[in-house]
């Protein structure tokens, strides 16, 4: 596993090794192609997060987006 989504509704997943741009990864629930390198454990967007929304991981919002972030953008 190149990936770990720690809950099913979360909006990231965390990379578990480094991973390079151009890669699909696959998750519970669909599919991302990283849009940069990520390094490993850097949360990886699985949805567009727009500027202000909440970024969710273990379930819960663990910050809002400065910024539009990609679906396969780095967080």
């Amino acid at each position: 596993n190149q990936t770990i989504q720690i809950y099913k509704g979360d909006s990231v997943i965390i990379a578990l090794t480094d991973l390079p741009k151009g890669t699909t990864l696959s998750y519970e629930g669909g599919e991302v192609t990283l849009l940069e390198d990520i390094k490993k454990g850097h949360k990886i967007a699985i949805k567009d997060i727009a500027a202000g929304e909440d970024v969710i991981k273990y379930g819960y919002s663990i910050g809002k987006a400065k910024c539009d972030i990609q679906k396969g953008q780095w967080i």
